[in-house]
């Protein structure tokens, strides 16, 4: 995990809350790859709709917790 500052990789070992729902099992990111390898969809589309995907649960889940901060917010 992290973020990108002034082009630079700033590391983070604090992961978002919603991070299950992106990378745990089943996530968003284990099913774009499936659609990948097992249903031949196009990477590129995939990875579209898994960015779509992610914002949402991200929104979805900062919706339900309106007074939540990042640890790391400075």
């Amino acid at each position: 995990m992290g973020s990108v500052q002034d082009v630079q990789v700033i590391r983070s070992d604090i992961v978002p809350p919603w991070g299950g729902m992106v990378f745990g099992a089943p996530g968003i990111v284990d099913s774009m790859l499936q659609e990948i390898t097992l249903r031949g969809h196009d990477v590129e589309d995939a990875w579209q709709d898994a960015v779509i995907k992610m914002e949402a649960a991200d929104e979805e889940w900062e919706t339900q917790h309106p007074d939540w901060q990042s640890s790391d917010c400075q």
